[in-house]
């Protein structure tokens, strides 16, 4: 019994102790300043990249779009070219 009563009072003790006031809002937002300015700055530069791949991914389709022509186009062009002859 004596050893709940000790433990009681260890507990009751623990209970009343306030725990130290301490301030580290400071550490905190320059920790968080440093690393968005780290995110900014990468996420630029992948921005950065991403629009230069887009760009020659977006000239070579132009320039395959503009290439291709219509498959029917290959099966009436002797057509075309037997009307065009005078009689």
């Amino acid at each position: 019994m004596d050893t709940l009563k000790i433990i009681e009072q260890l507990v009751q003790r623990a209970r009343e102790e306030r725990p130290p006031v301490t301030d580290v809002s400071g550490g905190v937002l320059e920790l968080i300043g440093r690393r968005r300015r780290f995110e900014q700055t990468s996420l630029s530069w992948f921005a950065a990249v991403s629009a230069v791949a887009a760009s020659v991914a977006l000239f070579f389709a132009v320039d395959c779009w503009m290439s291709l022509s219509d498959p029917m186009m290959e099966l009436f062009a002797p057509l075309q070219v037997a009307t065009e002859m005078p009689w």
